[in-house]
């Protein structure tokens, strides 16, 4: 999909990217970077598909979302 056509749907869904930045206390230009896949950040783009209710496959076709990313192990000290 294109970027203006998820621009186009979070605005249909009554949201801007400041307000989606606002709501998960990040910063806005990291919410349109997301959107023009300039930058990843799971946790934006499963919002944006939650508010669109778009599949993630859908938004970003090319696969960089299909599934989750993994947890880093946490060190522990010695």
């Amino acid at each position: 999909m294109h970027w203006a056509d998820r621009y186009c749907l979070i605005h249909k869904a009554g949201y801007t990217p400041t307000r989606i930045a606002r709501e998960l206390g990040c910063n806005p230009n990291a919410v349109s970077q997301v959107l023009r896949d300039q930058a990843r950040s799971y946790n934006i783009a499963s919002f944006i598909a939650a508010i669109t209710k778009t599949p993630l496959s859908r938004l970003w076709p090319d696969g960089c979302y299909s599934e989750p990313p993994r947890q880093a192990k946490t060190r522990r000290a010695a």
